[in-house]
Protein backbone atom coordinates (compact mmCIF):
# COMPACT_ATOMS: atom_id res chain seq x y z
CA UNK A 1 0.00 0.00 0.00
CA UNK A 2 1.37 3.52 -1.08
CA UNK A 3 0.01 6.71 0.30
CA UNK A 4 0.09 10.51 -1.23
CA UNK A 5 -0.56 13.24 0.59
CA UNK A 6 -0.31 17.03 0.73
CA UNK A 7 1.97 19.28 1.91
CA UNK A 8 -0.81 21.22 4.53
CA UNK A 9 -2.28 17.14 4.84
CA UNK A 10 -5.48 18.22 3.44
CA UNK A 11 -6.26 15.51 1.27
CA UNK A 12 -4.58 11.86 1.40
CA UNK A 13 -5.21 8.87 -0.55
CA UNK A 14 -4.18 5.21 -0.18
CA UNK A 15 -3.54 3.24 -3.17
CA UNK A 16 -2.53 -0.54 -4.06
CA UNK A 17 1.06 -0.91 -4.82
CA UNK A 18 1.95 0.05 -8.09
CA UNK A 19 3.95 -1.40 -10.98
CA UNK A 20 6.88 0.88 -10.74
CA UNK A 21 8.35 1.65 -14.18
CA UNK A 22 11.48 3.23 -15.10
CA UNK A 23 13.07 5.65 -12.58
CA UNK A 24 14.94 8.24 -13.97
CA UNK A 25 17.30 10.08 -12.02
CA UNK A 26 17.76 13.72 -12.82
CA UNK A 27 21.14 15.04 -11.13
CA UNK A 28 21.66 18.71 -12.01
CA UNK A 29 18.59 20.94 -13.26
CA UNK A 30 20.39 23.80 -14.75
CA UNK A 31 18.23 26.79 -15.96
CA UNK A 32 20.44 29.41 -18.25
CA UNK A 33 18.59 32.89 -18.79
CA UNK A 34 20.26 34.51 -22.29
CA UNK A 35 20.12 37.99 -22.83
CA UNK A 36 18.30 39.14 -26.89
CA UNK A 37 21.93 38.73 -28.61
CA UNK A 38 21.62 34.51 -27.09
CA UNK A 39 24.44 34.90 -24.31
CA UNK A 40 24.00 33.38 -21.56
CA UNK A 41 24.03 36.05 -18.66
CA UNK A 42 23.37 32.89 -15.78
CA UNK A 43 22.92 29.42 -14.99
CA UNK A 44 21.07 27.90 -11.69
CA UNK A 45 21.63 24.82 -10.80
CA UNK A 46 19.18 22.84 -8.27
CA UNK A 47 18.89 20.15 -6.57
CA UNK A 48 18.64 16.48 -7.77
CA UNK A 49 15.56 14.99 -9.00
CA UNK A 50 14.31 11.41 -9.92
CA UNK A 51 11.25 10.93 -11.58
CA UNK A 52 9.00 7.86 -10.70
CA UNK A 53 6.54 6.31 -12.90
CA UNK A 54 4.11 4.27 -11.28
CA UNK A 55 1.07 2.16 -12.93
CA UNK A 56 -2.33 0.89 -10.96
CA UNK A 57 -4.10 -1.67 -12.67
CA UNK A 58 -7.73 -3.31 -11.38
CA UNK A 59 -8.41 -0.09 -9.45
CA UNK A 60 -11.93 -0.50 -8.87
CA UNK A 61 -14.60 2.34 -8.78
CA UNK A 62 -14.16 3.90 -5.70
CA UNK A 63 -10.17 3.30 -5.77
CA UNK A 64 -11.02 5.40 -8.90
CA UNK A 65 -13.56 8.16 -7.49
CA UNK A 66 -11.13 8.31 -4.83
CA UNK A 67 -7.80 9.30 -6.67
CA UNK A 68 -10.11 11.53 -9.18
CA UNK A 69 -11.19 13.75 -6.17
CA UNK A 70 -7.58 13.15 -4.62
CA UNK A 71 -6.02 14.60 -7.94
CA UNK A 72 -8.39 17.43 -8.38
CA UNK A 73 -7.81 18.51 -4.84
CA UNK A 74 -3.90 18.71 -5.51
CA UNK A 75 -2.98 19.83 -8.32
CA UNK A 76 -0.31 21.99 -8.87
CA UNK A 77 0.82 21.12 -5.50
CA UNK A 78 3.64 19.99 -3.57
CA UNK A 79 2.61 16.24 -2.35
CA UNK A 80 4.40 13.94 -0.65
CA UNK A 81 4.51 10.22 -1.70
CA UNK A 82 4.90 7.12 0.93
CA UNK A 83 6.14 4.37 -0.72
CA UNK A 84 6.07 0.48 0.23
CA UNK A 85 9.33 0.62 2.03
CA UNK A 86 8.14 3.81 4.30
CA UNK A 87 10.18 6.19 2.47
CA UNK A 88 8.83 9.57 1.92
CA UNK A 89 9.08 11.41 -0.98
CA UNK A 90 8.59 15.24 -1.61
CA UNK A 91 7.42 16.20 -5.27
CA UNK A 92 4.68 16.72 -8.02
CA UNK A 93 2.54 14.87 -10.38
CA UNK A 94 3.38 15.76 -13.73
CA UNK A 95 1.34 15.43 -16.89
CA UNK A 96 -2.47 14.58 -17.36
CA UNK A 97 -3.54 12.98 -14.09
CA UNK A 98 -7.06 11.90 -15.69
CA UNK A 99 -6.18 9.82 -18.16
CA UNK A 100 -7.72 6.58 -16.57
CA UNK A 101 -7.99 3.44 -18.73
CA UNK A 102 -10.76 0.79 -18.64
CA UNK A 103 -9.37 -2.84 -17.80
CA UNK A 104 -12.38 -4.84 -17.20
CA UNK A 105 -14.84 -5.85 -15.07
CA UNK A 106 -15.24 -7.59 -11.91
CA UNK A 107 -18.00 -8.74 -9.13
CA UNK A 108 -18.02 -4.83 -8.32
CA UNK A 109 -18.38 -3.29 -11.03
CA UNK A 110 -15.19 -1.55 -13.28
CA UNK A 111 -12.03 -2.13 -13.42
CA UNK A 112 -9.39 1.01 -13.98
CA UNK A 113 -5.70 1.85 -14.51
CA UNK A 114 -3.82 4.77 -14.76
CA UNK A 115 -0.29 5.81 -15.00
CA UNK A 116 0.80 8.50 -12.70
CA UNK A 117 4.31 10.33 -13.46
CA UNK A 118 5.75 11.99 -9.87
CA UNK A 119 8.78 14.02 -9.89
CA UNK A 120 10.78 13.43 -6.53
CA UNK A 121 12.87 16.67 -5.50
CA UNK A 122 14.11 15.10 -2.43
CA UNK A 123 16.28 12.20 -3.84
Amino acid sequence: MITFYDFLSEYEVELPDPILGNSEQLNIKTKFEYSMARQVHSSIKTISHSKLLMTFDLLEDTDKINLESFLLSVRGRVLFYKDYLDETWLGMLLGDPFEFTHVGHNDCGNLWSISLEFEAINS
